[in-house]
């Protein structure tokens, strides 16, 4: 599932990457988010050229809600495949990318989530750094203060997208409070339990180019302190997500306790206190985890 938008620079690239999959058959769903470039121009170029490809010609309505929709129409759709992956417009995918994300489903679970490292590279694919597995918990907790989970590592089942796709039917009181798809889907694995594996291979090369910048190179302070910024901006945002869980999926108990504890936490001191300092909410970082407690504290996490 790949939505673009005025990306033709890098986008031929990607298209190959994915098409040049090897063990697998795949099908490419493609969503035109009103592009102005001539992106729309190659995929229908490629599509036909190649009957794997589906191209979706709509109007302008953002990423998030662009992949939203690619989630929905896959439901339905597609509800025979096995395996579902979201890809973003100008990265560059190893030929064993998809297949190895499956093979490592060794208990073949229906409800089935992978995601991997992946190398962070300039505009020409120069390797930049690697992503790493070593400050992930991959908790339910964790996901919930910060996403450790990127979309276009990304591979589920089609038990975990019919049950993500539910939130188009839901009825926010504001557009913001849509998750982005890869936070929402890793959040859907967790909270149903699902097999999830984090593997330390890189299985794709992450571009970053133009004013698309990474978040490195921060003291401890400046990390801290930008994570607090984004929480505080972000009002209520996350006890929102638990909010949405709890109302769209059928969880067991234990994770049932987890949600309400942070969707309801603002109703009292006592709430903040108890979220602020459980154990379960944590991530690896301890930056991250001093800007969370302030946040729950503040009322606006």
């Amino acid at each position: 599932m790949m939505s673009t938008y005025n990306g033709e620079r890098f986008l031929r690239t990607q298209l190959d990457s994915i098409l040049n999959q090897t063990g697998v058959d795949i099908h490419l769903l493609v969503r035109d988010d009103g592009s102005t470039d001539g992106s729309l121009e190659i995929l229908r170029e490629y599509s036909r050229e190649d009957g794997r490809i589906t191209v979706l010609e709509e109007e302008n309505c953002g990423a998030i809600r662009s992949f939203y929709r690619l989630m929905d129409y896959a439901a339905r759709q597609y509800s025979d495949f096995s395996y579902f992956a979201f890809s973003d417009q100008d990265d560059y995918w190893y030929p064993d990318k998809l297949s190895r994300a499956i093979s490592m489903n060794s208990n073949h679970a229906v409800n089935y989530f992978y995601h991997s490292c992946y190398e962070v590279v300039d505009a020409k694919l120069d390797e930049q750094f690697k992503s790493t597995v070593a400050n992930t918990k991959g908790t339910l907790g964790e996901a919930l203060i910060s996403n450790q989970s990127i979309g276009c590592s990304e591979v589920f089942t089609y038990e975990v997208l019919a049950q993500s796709a539910r939130i188009i039917d839901y009825k926010l009181k504001d557009k913001k409070y849509y998750p982005y798809h890869d936070l929402w889907v890793y959040l859907v694995a967790l909270a149903t339990k699902a097999d999830v594996v984090f593997d330390s291979y890189c299985g794709l090369k992450y571009r970053q180019h133009g004013h698309n910048v990474i978040g490195t190179g921060r003291s401890k302070v400046q990390t801290c302190r930008a994570q607090f910024k984004n929480l505080m901006a972000a009002r209520n945002l996350k006890s929102g997500f638990a909010g949405i869980l709890l109302d769209l999926l059928s969880v067991d108990v234990d994770v049932r306790k987890k949600l309400l504890k942070v969707s309801s936490y603002r109703d009292s001191l006592r709430g903040r206190m108890s979220l602020a300092f459980d154990k379960c909410f944590r991530t690896e970082v301890r930056e991250k985890n001093i800007a969370f407690i302030l946040s729950v504290l503040c009322g606006s996490f």
